[in-house]
């Protein structure tokens, strides 16, 4: 019996040591992946429609989202990230909010032809306007959350009764 608790631990920390979550990088690229299949484009670093991590002057990761309908960028520090949460449109399509702690989210309007930012103000929410089955849009949550985690910031849980 006791060789068989011994055999059954040791397998059991040899599949923990040998399963991997997903990096940055691969998280990034799957995010990516599901905004274009959701219909919303997030440019990276060189215009290219992406999600993007940026690093400032800080060395403190920058989160940029980029929401074609309204021509405006959205960054923001991971560790500013307060709750993510889905919420029904009007339009019936489910969007993801993005809540920030004390105004800390960076939002300005692009100017198309140069992609450069025009303007900017602090505030302390947006939303990532989708079009895509529920079930992704709840992938793509968990996704960020993913990431979020990864780049060192803490969400808040959906459910506060558990």
């Amino acid at each position: 019996m006791k060789k068989l608790k011994l055999l059954l631990a040791i397998v059991i920390s040899f599949v923990s040591l040998t399963t991997f979550s997903q990096t940055k990088e691969e998280t990034i690229d799957w995010l990516n992946t599901k905004f274009i299949e959701c219909k919303l484009q997030i440019p990276g670093l060189e215009h290219i429609n992406k999600i993007a991590i940026k690093l400032n002057n800080a060395k403190e990761p920058m989160l940029l989202f980029y929401v074609p309908y309204i021509k405006s960028y959205n960054m923001v520090n991971p560790k500013d990230i307060a709750r993510l949460y889905t919420e029904r449109a009007p339009n019936g399509n489910l969007n993801i909010n993005v809540i920030s702690k004390e105004r800390r989210i960076l939002q300005g309007t692009i100017n198309t032809n140069t992609l450069e930012p025009v303007d900017y103000v602090f505030v302390d929410n947006f939303s990532l306007l989708l079009e895509g089955p529920d079930e992704e849009i709840y992938r793509l949550k968990k996704g960020i959350e993913h990431l979020i985690t990864l780049l060192g910031g803490k969400i808040q849980e959906d459910n506060l009764f558990k």
